[in-house]
């Protein structure tokens, strides 16, 4: 099923995923690692570690997510990844996911019991200096509609090594 999405700045397709290119809507499915580290080449294309390839990185998660491709949103983690979240506390027993593997265990999990789900970006905030990248986006699962973020500490190869989600208030 192909997904039509915008991200606002130039990159190649190397895995496959809902990209712009020169203006062109692309609908491809997935999102992967290589897909943000691999920025086209042309003068349009964002710098590694700058603010809009965090925009792009954010926008690229968020597309992944909204098109239900696990495999695809792993693809920015690392394989050690340690992942902190309200949710996985309740379905996995444990708020902390240790591990690629056993993150994808818990995402896979969770969406067999959310009939649906959908992510619109409402903010991205990027330190640099610390490779801290912040999500904020409303949360649609099934009936509920939440206020949440991400907060996401990345390592050298631009993956999340630390990752926390946040649920809070409902969203107007």
């Amino acid at each position: 099923m192909a997904v039509q999405a915008s991200v606002e700045r130039p990159f190649r397709v190397v895995n496959g995923t809902i990209r712009q290119i020169n203006g062109q809507m692309l609908p491809i499915t997935g999102f992967g690692r290589t897909d943000v580290l691999a920025a086209d080449t042309t003068d349009a294309a964002p710098a590694r570690w700058s603010r809009d390839w965090a925009e792009a990185w954010a926008r690229g998660w968020i597309a992944a997510w909204n098109a239900r491709d696990v495999d695809a949103v792993l693809a920015c983690f690392a394989e050690d990844v340690e992942f902190r979240s309200p949710k996985a506390a309740v379905i996995t027993g444990n708020g902390t996911v240790r591990g690629k593997a056993d993150l994808a265990a818990y995402w896979h999990a969770a969406l067999n019991q959310i009939p649906m789900l959908r992510f619109t970006l409402d903010a991205v905030n990027w330190d640099g200096a610390s490779r801290t990248l912040t999500i904020r986006y409303i949360a649609e699962l099934g009936s509920q509609r939440l206020l949440a973020a991400e907060i996401l500490d990345l390592d050298d190869h631009g993956l999340a090594g630390i990752g926390t989600a946040l649920y809070g208030a409902p969203a107007s």
